[in-house]
């Protein structure tokens, strides 16, 4: 049984390190939404306004960014405490990959379209998927037993912050459509909670 189990596992170091290649490219594309303006007369006054217009891309280029790197920090924490990877948590943190490699288009849609409701709430949605899955993500090694507690000794603490979050992100979504910068600050809360929370 024992050795069945061992023959199951992933090799965890090769894994993280898939994973952390993964993060860097979704990071990477994030800054690729960025198009350098091409204007005739670029004048002072036409290049401030280009730059002026590209504002909201900017700013939820910084949210997004952030997101990553709180999400990117609670991964490495889990890692280090993870005893060892079988398939299903293996395909678990694929699904979280997913769902965070959408976090480009969805940051580009939303700085384009940034008064829209419609853009900023699909925004807010892909965010909240990407923490709901990276929630499973942190659950499911939990119930199986596959968490060291010494080296993780407040992870339970840190999952009900989490469900704080996942609370203020579901509430951004329909929030959009009454109010956008309110919408968008709820999501920008969420950002500390992961920074400075104890693991």
């Amino acid at each position: 049984m024992k050795a069945t189990q061992e023959n199951s596992q992933l090799d965890k170091k090769r894994f993280e390190a898939f994973i952390d290649a993964i993060f860097a490219i979704v990071i990477t594309f994030l800054v690729l939404e960025f198009k350098v303006p091409h204007l005739e007369d670029a004048t002072g006054e036409i290049l401030r306004e280009s730059l002026l217009e590209m504002l909201p891309l900017f700013l939820c280029y910084i949210l997004s960014f952030f997101t990553i790197v709180s999400v990117w920090i609670d991964h490495h924490y889990l890692f280090k405490a993870i005893k060892y990877v079988n398939k299903p948590f293996a395909l678990i943190n694929f699904l979280f990959i997913l769902s965070a490699s959408a976090l480009p288009f969805t940051t580009g849609f939303a700085g384009e379209y940034i008064d829209s409701p419609l853009a900023v709430a699909f925004f807010c949605t892909s965010i909240l998927v990407m923490n709901v899955i990276f929630s499973i993500v942190f659950v499911y090694p939990m119930r199986k037993q596959l968490i060291d507690y010494e080296k993780m000794p407040n992870v339970k603490n840190a999952s009900a912050i989490a469900t704080v979050g996942l609370v203020f992100e579901a509430a951004s979504i329909p929030l959009a459509f009454v109010n956008i910068p309110l919408a968008m600050g709820l999501v920008c809360l969420v950002i500390p909670l992961h920074l400075f929370k104890r693991m």
